[in-house]
């Protein structure tokens, strides 16, 4: 199979990704974004946002989870996600939404509150309602988890648990720890894996 192209950024979705593909054993050339506004990006993707995927044959693909969703289907020997109509599959995606739409949003908000309000002097308020939401959408998942983990189709890691490792690193572990510990599980057994740990070290992130 031809290369992947993959436009990407320190410590955002993109790590994701990376790991993604890694774990697909998919070829791939990473190509780091340094200035979103630039033109010959804007032209790949016009929200000049990353991560991009762009595919062998030209399709272009944004969105982390359709990323994801793709490298998973397009590589099946990697057993990264559930058959395509089963239950299972539904299971999953259903919390791989979750996660993008709830948790990967509600980190936007907190991270760049002045994005999301007219007033900056309510930038505050924002980031402290936005923490407190991811951490409630953590706590949903908490009580979906089983002893049957670490992941949450038990000993079956997949493009879920990858896209929550991703997330976890953005999260207060200490916090986790307290409040969501299989979460913190399913990250720590994650990091265990040499994809994810290559890919968290190429970003200057340690476990």
């Amino acid at each position: 199979m031809d290369r992947y192209t993959l436009y990407g950024r320190k410590d955002t979705g993109s790590m994701a990704v990376e790991a993604a593909l890694r774990e697909a054993g998919a070829d791939y050339d990473l190509i780091e974004v340094t200035d979103s506004a630039d033109p010959a990006f804007r032209a790949v993707n016009p929200r000049g946002q990353v991560p991009v995927l762009v595919h062998p044959d030209g399709t272009v693909i944004t969105e982390s989870t359709a990323i994801l969703t793709h490298v998973a289907d397009n590589f099946p020997a990697a057993h990264l996600i559930p058959t395509p109509g089963s239950s299972a599959r539904a299971f999953h995606d259903r919390w791989l939404a979750f996660f993008q739409v709830n948790v990967y949003e509600g980190f936007l908000r907190e991270s760049y509150p002045d994005r999301y309000i007219a007033d900056p002097a309510h930038a505050a308020e924002v980031r402290a309602a936005a923490e407190s939401y991811v951490g409630q959408h953590f706590e949903i998942f908490e009580n979906v988890l089983t002893d049957d983990g670490p992941y949450l189709l038990g000993q079956r890691f997949q493009i879920v648990d990858l896209y929550v490792w991703l997330l976890v690193w953005w999260m207060d572990r200490d916090w986790l720890a307290r409040h969501c510990p299989r979460v913190l599980r399913l990250w720590q057994a994650a990091n265990t894996r040499p994809a994810e740990a290559e890919v968290a070290a190429a970003h200057g992130r340690i476990a």
